[in-house]
């Protein structure tokens, strides 16, 4: 019964060994799972690194190309500047000899006595010497400007109701008709 009692415990230990075989086979399996988990991680980090380094790149490359552009930006505004005040523009009527204008109130209004044009004629009139279609701003200064006109002639003037709509303004035609 020695043999077989050294056979039963040899067959224990045998036992013993593999289940130990298995659980490190196990904790092995486990280990190398880990381990290419943590390959993958560097992998990404890696590509991650890679596209960070290729962003940082073209940043660059953008901030070159911006600071050019401004400086460029900056050459063609000078440029034009220059130009602009090497260039004297003459007056609106250069040549022309400015109307009198009369102080009524306290505006200067010029009164057209002699041309018949249209209320838009009149306007780019009033603009090309500086100015826009009279108005006044009292009752006083309106009646002392129809002093000044004749009676049988007609006038373009601007009114406007500011106060009450705003900005709402018009046309009027003073005098009777020609």
């Amino acid at each position: 019964m020695a043999l077989h009692r050294s056979n039963c415990s040899e067959a224990v230990h045998v036992n013993e060994t593999l289940e130990k075989l298995s659980g490190i086979e196990a904790k092995q399996k486990e280990m190398q799972q880990s381990l290419a988990s943590l390959l993958d991680g560097q992998l990404e980090l890696r590509t991650l690194n890679e596209r960070v380094a290729e962003l940082v790149f073209q940043v660059k490359e953008f901030k070159d190309t911006t600071d050019t552009l401004k400086h460029l930006l900056h050459s063609y505004i000078n440029e034009i500047r220059d130009s602009l005040n090497a260039t004297k523009v003459p007056p609106p009527l250069a040549g022309i000899k400015q109307p009198k204008f009369e102080e009524i109130g306290s505006h200067l209004f010029y009164i057209e006595n002699n041309m018949r044009v249209t209320w838009d004629g009149a306007k780019d009139m009033c603009r090309a010497m500086g100015g826009q279609l009279a108005s006044s701003e009292s009752v006083v200064e309106f009646g002392a400007f129809q002093m000044n006109l004749h009676g049988n002639y007609c006038y373009w003037i601007r009114i406007n109701d500011t106060e009450k709509k705003a900005g709402c303004s018009a046309s009027a035609r003073l005098g009777n008709s020609r």
